[in-house]
């Protein structure tokens, strides 16, 4: 998991171009929080602690260079990083029966 870690903080070619690089579960919880899910909602989906998941969307806000949810999903979708694979299927309908 280190090993993970030390890898997803090294810039890739495309930091270099402009965009940010993103682990797998940062674009995960990136798509939860553009649906619109509570820190609460997305560590229960991910299996993480709020704590865990508060600490990805500071890591999402600081690579996007932003200060709320609003700014992130903005720049998100500017850089092409809200593809559909990110708007997680097996999520949907739980959303409207909160």
């Amino acid at each position: 998991m280190l090993e993970t870690i030390v890898q997803g903080a090294q810039p890739s070619s495309e930091a270099c171009a402009g965009q940010p690089s993103l682990s797998q579960r940062e674009r995960e919880v990136l798509g939860l929080l553009a649906r619109g899910f509570a820190y609460a909602e997305i560590a229960r989906f991910q299996n993480l602690s709020v704590h865990t998941t508060r600490t990805y969307v500071k890591n999402l806000y600081h690579k996007l260079g932003v200060h709320s949810r609003s700014e992130a999903v903005y720049e998100a979708a500017a850089l092409g990083l809200l593809l559909p694979e990110f708007w997680n299927p097996a999520v949907r309908g739980t959303h409207e029966a909160r």
